[in-house]
This record gives structure tokens, sequence and C-alpha cells, in this order.
């Protein structure tokens, strides 16, 4: 579905733990607890976009698998 152009958004949940306001505009997250990351079509925020792909099939995933099992590993301990 990425390499067809039909998916190329993330959401991102998360749990804020330390921000910031920032220009009374948004916010500066400085720490938070990273609980899933999901491809999706429309992202809430425009920006969350996957900006490549690896070239083996399966590299990404597994990448990515990697990356939120240490991020479940890291909450924890």
């Amino acid at each position: 579905m990425i390499k067809a152009g039909a998916i190329d958004g993330l959401s991102i949940g998360y749990r804020t733990i330390e921000a910031e306001k920032f220009n009374n505009t948004g916010r500066i997250l400085h720490k938070l607890e990273l609980w899933e990351v999901s491809l999706v079509t429309f992202p809430m925020l425009p920006q969350a976009r996957v900006s490549s792909l690896a070239d083996a099939e399966g590299d990404l995933a597994q990448e990515l698998a990697a990356a939120l099992n240490a991020a479940r590993h890291e909450m924890l301990t």
C-alpha cells in the first residue's frame, strides 16, 4: 500500500510527560511515552508522513517493530 501511494500518513499515539507552551500556538514535547504508531491514509497532522521505504520487503515493518518493542521495554523498566 505504501509503494502504491495509497498510504503515506502516520498516526502516533503517545502520553505527554513533559511539555512547554510554544508562542501560544502549540507546545514543545520534551518527554513522552510512545504508545503506538499506525500507517493511515489521512493523518491528523499533515506533516506526519512516511518519507522513505526500505528496499527489501519486510524491512520497514521489522524496523518499526524493533523500535516499538524497544519503546515498550523502556516504558516497562
